[in-house]
């Protein structure tokens, strides 16, 4: 009877053991999946406290405008005080009829340039583009036809 009795706490304990490893062995591999998804979103985090971190993406804000001359330089005043690494601002004036264009040039001394425009999607022309790098921020004005928003945002 006391074989038995042994016996039985024997399997009981060899069941236990069985059934801790299944567990550590389990979550041991759940582990290995979250790491690597850790690194994988690492990759896509930003650091902004370390300026010369090349962990980010540097992004172009795109602000197609159609007479907004009221309101567009306290827009471009409110994105130039991003907390981003590297980015530039790009501002479409849709053939404004006030002096949107007008407004952004001589408040930020816009120097006319010559500068390509990459074609990815059908819009329509440009017909100037300026630009200026104020406070390490590159910031455009292109003026076109009016054409809308989503024509803007393609040019």
């Amino acid at each position: 009877m006391i074989e038995n009795i042994i016996d039985f706490i024997n399997a009981a304990f060899m069941y236990y053991i069985f059934g801790y490893a299944s567990i550590f062995f389990i979550s041991t591999i759940y582990s290995i999946i979250n790491l690597e998804e850790k690194v994988k979103r690492q990759e896509y985090d930003n650091n902004l406290t370390i300026k010369n971190d090349a962990n980010y993406v540097p992004v172009s804000i795109l602000v197609p405008a159609h007479n907004e001359s009221l309101t567009i330089l306290e827009c471009i005043e409110s994105l130039m005080a991003l907390d981003y690494p590297e980015f530039e601002i790009i501002v479409i004036d849709d053939g404004s009829t006030d002096d949107t264009a007008k407004c952004v040039i001589d408040y930020y001394d816009l120097q006319k340039v010559v500068r390509p425009v990459r074609r990815v999607v059908k819009s329509s022309v440009e017909q100037s583009i300026y630009s200026v790098n104020k406070d390490g921020v590159s910031l455009s004005l292109v003026t076109k036809e009016n054409g809308g928003k989503a024509d803007a945002l393609n040019l």
